[in-house]
């Protein structure tokens, strides 16, 4: 399994969405995958935990970009939110 070989910090998440469409099948597919525990057993396969998928889908790449996925960019101050949200339900 390349996760065996590379480990979860250096492998990403990709697809030819470009030509065949939405890659949304394979996302949903991927996040619910679980390595099975006759293949853990047998081949000393390691899990794939919601932090291994984590990395995968977007955190490996953040840290290979120097993205900081934490960060806030561009907040709205909260007044806008305010008035966002009061107005078209009459709260005030």
């Amino acid at each position: 399994m390349i996760l065996d070989v590379f480990d979860s910090d250096h492998v990403l998440w990709g697809t030819d969405s470009i030509w065949w469409g939405s890659p949304q099948w394979q996302i949903e597919a991927m996040r619910r995958l679980e390595m099975p525990a006759q293949l853990m057993t047998q081949f000393g396969y390691k899990p794939l935990t919601a932090d291994v998928k984590r990395k995968i889908f977007g955190l490996n790449a953040a840290h290979l970009y120097g993205v900081d996925p934490k960060a806030k960019r561009n907040p709205m101050p909260a007044d806008y939110i305010d008035q966002a949200v009061q107005w078209p339900f009459g709260i005030s």
